[in-house]
């Protein structure tokens, strides 16, 4: 656009809400230094995003008043209600700006994949989209934890206790945390598997155990757990589905060789995932074969 030093630019964003974003150049680095890798990026900031369909500027400002009024619980549903995320203790003023560069970065990828290659994206990108992932679980994808010890037959314990149950997902994301970093130090010391490999398991867990499981409130010890054929329908690929499989039956083993689970539950995880599969493959391909908006 050759914006030069303090020149504005404002633009419209969703013609119902009718946004209007005003932007004003501060600073232009000439230098040539800078890594494509770390743009786009947010430097700093304040305050919760747009919240989408929500009504625009005028609707913001009254739920915002009536939440500072009357807290959260007593509006959760009109925050909720587009099925958008909001942390379990909102405020206007919560902002993660870690969540943002990691949502940008990954939105810039999707909506190139989608309008200048002309291809739907899978299901990791559209829970990104869709916020059905904890924020924060991500900083264990670029800032590895340290090493710690973790009480698996506890958190075994705390995951099947928290099926169903009213448990936050914050408190949900970090027992799976847990259990995600108990399978992947095993895979480590173990030592057969290349780097690529378990971070590729560490990733297939964390998108379902906690992005796609957690607002769910299940676990990987509910009756939901191996019905990975609806993912299908989020626009799953085969491939990303058998690596999905392969991490879940790879941790289910280490669970057996833990003594947390017995050999018999493992069978039957590993048949129903195989099973939901099946249904879920053919029902998909009957559904969206002849739709040329479909997922085929």
């Amino acid at each position: 656009m050759d914006l030069k030093l303090h020149e504005q630019l404002s633009f419209y964003y969703d013609s119902g809400d009718s946004w209007q974003v005003n932007l004003t150049v501060t600073d232009i680095d000439e230098s040539g230094q800078e890594d494509g890798n770390n743009l786009p990026r947010v430097i700093d900031g304040a305050g919760f995003e747009i919240l989408e369909d929500f009504g625009g500027v005028d609707r913001l400002g009254e739920i915002a008043s009536l939440v500072k009024r009357d807290g959260v619980t007593a509006h959760r549903s009109e925050l909720n209600w587009s099925g958008q995320w909001v942390p379990d203790n909102f405020t206007f003023d919560f902002y993660d700006q870690d969540d943002l560069n990691f949502r940008l970065k990954r939105l810039v990828q999707a909506y190139r994949q989608v309008y200048e290659n002309h291809l739907n994206f899978g299901a990791k990108m559209a829970a990104i989209l869709d916020r059905e992932y904890y924020p924060g679980a991500h900083q264990k994808e670029e800032e590895p934890a340290p090493s710690v010890e973790v009480d698996l037959p506890l958190v075994v314990q705390q995951l099947k206790k928290a099926d169903g149950s009213n448990i936050t997902d914050g408190k949900l994301a970090r027992i799976n945390n847990q259990l995600i970093a108990a399978f992947i130090e095993d895979l480590k010391k173990n030592g057969k598997l290349s780097e690529k490999t378990v971070k590729r398991y560490h990733d297939e867990l964390t998108f379902y155990l906690i992005g796609y499981l957690t607002p769910r409130k299940a676990t990987l010890f509910g009756w939901i757990a191996t019905d990975i054929g609806e993912l299908y329908f989020k626009g799953c690929s085969d491939d990303e589905i058998k690596r999905l499989r392969a991490a879940l039956n790879k941790l289910n083993k280490f669970l057996v060789t833990q003594g947390v689970v017995t050999p018999q539950w493992a069978r039957e995880f590993k048949q129903g995932l195989k099973n939901s599969i099946e249904v879920g493959h053919d029902y998909a391909k009957e559904t969206f074969s002849d739709n040329d908006d479909g997922l085929w």
